[in-house]
């Protein structure tokens, strides 16, 4: 909510889609920097203690963003960088604690429900934020986004009596990075998962900029068609859970997913490209998104925990997230300033949409990397 809030503010400000589009760039960062110190912190504190830190510290920087009459674009950038640094360690620490929790043997089929399920939500919040701008306005939409960091420590604190082993072990700053060298599977995931990246952080990138060109600088329009093409990322992603679910119980399953998340992604940015010429694309290369992050993210985390030592998953997807974040940050920042240039440059459109499309079909080469390990990975859960 509060992404699409300060999306919505910053374009009734400027009329372009720049500094939206920033936000994503800025996404990446945070997450990225979170890497430098995650890794310790997750040694060093209990799950349920960094479960709870993060999400209330969120909660008050956007309780003081909606208590703002004017946010400027250098303050809401600078909010969503801490609040995607803090946020940046959520997703590893959930990992962490799921690993413990639920049997190899159904991780896949697990993290297909959990993901559909927050992605459902992910559905209802963009609509839910759209209204509350158009009906309230903006630091409405902001304090409620608060509420709802607030409400998700409540949890984590039914299991603050949990303590890591690792809490009492001596901390190691690089243990992860430490991890992906030595470790060629996880090396081999790591880069599969920068090619896909090409893609996808383009193509998150590039949807406020088409989306700008398309209002025309009305701001609702703008607001409407970036709440829906959200929600239709969400329904991508969920329908693609319920669609695989009979497969999911199938570990062979994988090795379809690998190959769909970088064809996907490559072409829900062609699609989203071609919104410069009929706006209507949009909705389409937004649902294929969805699909697309489906298939890339339960990939992703199935062979991860499969691969990594669950003794350092934690640091070791941190180590990864920051890798993989820093270097989308840059994909991000090469999309924005391209298409800047692209958009108005009297370039010949043939060369204007080769020179959009290399950075993105990188994402098809990612299979080189990560299908081995599928086949190995079904090859190994085949015969146990």
């Amino acid at each position: 909510m509060t992404l699409l809030a300060l999306s919505s503010l910053f374009f009734a400000e400027t009329h372009e889609g720049f500094f939206s589009s920033s936000i994503a760039a800025t996404h990446y960062l945070g997450v990225a920097c979170m890497g430098v110190f995650g890794g310790a912190i997750l040694q060093k504190f209990s799950i349920p203690s960094v479960g709870i830190l993060g999400p209330f510290i969120s909660g008050l920087i956007v309780f003081y963003l909606s208590s703002i009459e004017r946010i400027a674009p250098t303050l809401g950038l600078s909010s969503i960088f801490i609040i995607f640094f803090l946020n940046g360690i959520d997703h590893p620490n959930n990992l962490r604690f799921f690993n413990e929790a639920v049997h190899e043997k159904f991780k896949l089929s697990f993290f297909s429900f959990t993901e559909s399920l927050n992605a459902f939500f992910s559905i209802l919040a963009p609509i839910l934020a759209g209204l509350m701008i158009a009906h309230y306005g903006v630091r409405f939409c902001l304090y409620v986004d608060g509420v709802t960091y607030m409400i998700s420590c409540i949890p984590w604190l039914a299991f603050l009596k949990h303590r890591d082993a690792q809490e009492k072990k001596k901390v190691d700053w690089l243990l992860g990075f430490k991890v992906m060298i030595e470790n060629p599977a996880v090396r081999s995931l790591t880069f599969s998962r920068l090619l896909n990246n090409c893609a996808y952080a383009s193509a998150v990138t590039l949807l406020p900029l088409v989306l700008a060109r398309g209002a025309s600088g009305d701001t609702q329009i703008f607001s409407f068609r970036q709440g829906f093409s959200n929600s239709l990322i969400s329904l991508g992603f969920i329908l693609s859970g319920i669609a695989s679910t009979k497969y999911n119980k199938n570990v062979s399953f994988i090795k379809p997913l690998v190959l769909l998340a970088s064809l996907s992604g490559f072409l829900s940015f062609l699609i989203l490209y071609s919104g410069l010429m009929w706006i209507n694309f949009i909705y389409v290369g937004a649902f294929l998104l969805g699909l697309g992050t489906y298939c890339f993210r339960i990939s992703g985390m199935t062979l991860g925990q499969a691969y990594t030592p669950s003794t350092v998953l934690g640091p070791t997807i941190i180590a990864g997230d920051t890798i993989v974040r820093f270097f989308s940050f840059l994909i991000s920042l090469c999309t924005l300033f391209t298409f800047e240039y692209l958009l108005d440059s009297n370039l010949p459109v043939f060369l204007a949409v080769m020179w959009g499309l290399l950075i993105p079909a990188l994402a098809l080469l990612a299979p080189y990397f990560s299908l081995n390990l599928a086949k190995e990975f079904v090859k190994r859960h085949s015969t146990s």
